[in-house]
């Protein structure tokens, strides 16, 4: 059985669609610019309106916040924003709604659940991390965990990773992801069985998703020439440099990583690295967060992104803004 990797790192469309999102302005976008996204010169527009109430019973202030007019106000790009952003949610839902309805097979999953459970005692000793739950069906098991420490997700994912040298492991391949639900940072990972299989997107959801992720490639482009040709302040960025590598390189000694290249001009720094493991990943990205609050540091943090290829190789890209 190939080697088992613990794999942080979303696809490179899912990046390209989560940056894209991550700009949406600061203003509240309605319910009914939330429509499918379709691509503009081969289907409609989405319908903004389509979501919009009987406006005749409300009172006055509300019926002119939720009419037609209020709507229509949104510009081209945000009523694109707005739907890709549907679309994400909509693939989202899908996924979980079809991992949820896979039967269980008993005669793997409850023994298994509790070899997983006794393998995480063992590993996870530290208290930063606890196990929520785990739930295998018949292709996969589900572990959730909460955070209580950053430094907890190197654990859980060393932890993940270790699987693979075990007699009684059953697995192929291992993923993991982080979210935030009510100010906490659940840390969940997935185990998956050879026959695992990625869900197929509807046809129509597919064309929709690929419009998204073309129309962020050509934001990202678009912003990373503006990077490119902006000048060089040396009296700021030159020690700002030094200031990050050396404060990066301590935060991850325990988890080196293969290259670090940093970049500052006059209003942002540009941070790009590769490695070879999630725990370096995963201390990466925390020392990145983490940098842009010293009290040295007159920054702040502004978009990630980060791509996961071949078996255990990660490439990463962050970016803070001078304050």
């Amino acid at each position: 059985m190939r080697k088992l990797v613990a794999i942080v790192i979303a696809g490179v469309a899912i990046v390209a669609i989560a940056v894209f999102l991550a700009h949406l302005p600061s203003e509240t976008v309605t319910p009914a610019a939330a429509a499918p996204e379709r691509q503009p010169a081969e289907v409609p527009k989405p319908d903004v309106t389509a979501d919009v109430t009987d406006t005749r019973a409300q009172p006055a202030s509300t019926a002119r916040n939720n009419s037609p007019r209020a709507a229509a106000s949104l510009t081209v790009e945000q009523q694109e924003r707005a739907a890709c952003q549907a679309v994400w949610e909509r693939r989202t839902a899908r996924e979980r709604a079809a991992l949820d309805a896979e039967p269980k097979d008993a005669a793997w999953a409850y023994p298994m659940e509790q070899k997983l459970r006794e393998h995480l005692t063992q590993k996870l000793r530290s208290g930063q991390v606890e196990v929520l739950g785990i739930d295998c069906k018949t292709t996969f098991c589900e572990i959730k965990t909460l955070l209580l420490d950053p430094e907890g997700g190197n654990e859980f994912s060393a932890a993940i990773s270790d699987v693979s040298g075990k007699s009684w492991n059953d697995f192929s391949g291992a993923g993991t992801s982080i979210s935030e639900e009510s100010g906490k940072t659940l840390y969940v990972g997935q185990l998956t069985r050879p026959q695992f299989r990625d869900r197929a997107q509807p046809s129509e959801e597919a064309q929709a998703e690929a419009a998204c992720t073309a129309r962020a490639i050509e934001k990202q482009a678009r912003e990373r020439a503006a990077r490119d040709a902006e000048p060089r302040d040396s009296s700021w960025a030159e020690p700002m440099e030094q200031l990050l590598r050396q404060y990066l390189t301590a935060q991850v000694g325990k988890q080196p990583i293969d290259r670090l290249d940093i970049d500052c001009r006059t209003t942002f720094c540009r941070i790009e690295a590769n490695g070879r493991t999630s725990a370096a990943s995963i201390a990466l990205r925390t020392a990145v967060q983490a940098a842009a609050a010293e009290p040295w540091a007159n920054l702040r943090t502004g978009e990630s992104g980060s791509t996961g290829y071949g078996d255990d190789t990660w490439k990463q890209r962050h970016f803070l803004h001078r304050q």
